[in-house]
């Protein structure tokens, strides 16, 4: 009986360890797709986690290709002018305003990902801060978007599915960089 007991757990045991708790290493070869629509039009992203690298790529505007990589890591006296950051800032900082960026995860977990971002005047007067959820359950990834600033809170939720489509879909080290702001 003892020996029949250990054959039928031998296998558990081996399906258990296969489980790893690093986020990316578990969801690096699925690309997940979520449609994105509003009052101008629909887009639908594509996003891949490889590397510690969050990747999207849209084929919004009349099938434009767009990747971008989200930011990880910390710029200091970071100009918005002229960038992406600055479209995405005005409202909080003012145009043109330097302010220090950080981003980093926070949580790694199997099936569970979280990036803070957080944007800060110079003087440290102003912040925003971004809370970034990734959530695998089965076949979906939950995105989630907490934007957080002295005025306003705002929470967007994303549905995606795994893609098993065969767009050419190319995630690389050419893509803009993201900030959540």
């Amino acid at each position: 009986m003892k020996k029949l007991l250990f054959l039928l757990l031998v296998p558990l045991v081996s399906f258990c360890d296969n489980i790893n708790e690093d986020f990316f290493v578990n969801h690096q070869n699925r690309i997940w797709a979520d449609k994105y629509e509003d009052e101008y039009g629909s887009a639908t992203y594509y996003t891949r986690f490889i590397n510690r690298t969050v990747y999207t790529v849209d084929f919004a505007n009349g099938g434009n290709y767009n990747c971008e990589t989200l930011f990880i890591g910390e710029k200091n006296s970071y100009s918005n002018e002229n960038s992406d950051l600055a479209l995405q800032t005005d409202l909080s900082f003012g145009k043109g305003t330097k302010v220090n960026v950080t981003s980093e995860i926070i949580v790694n977990k199997a099936n569970e990902l979280q990036i803070e971002n957080i944007a800060k005047s110079l003087d440290g007067s102003i912040n925003v801060i971004v809370l970034m959820t990734y959530k695998v359950n089965v076949d979906s990834l939950i995105i989630t978007r907490n934007y957080k600033s002295a005025s306003e809170s705002i929470i967007e939720t994303y549905r995606g599915s795994i893609y098993k489509g065969n767009l050419d879909i190319s995630f690389n080290e050419e893509c803009n960089t993201r900030y959540f702001f």
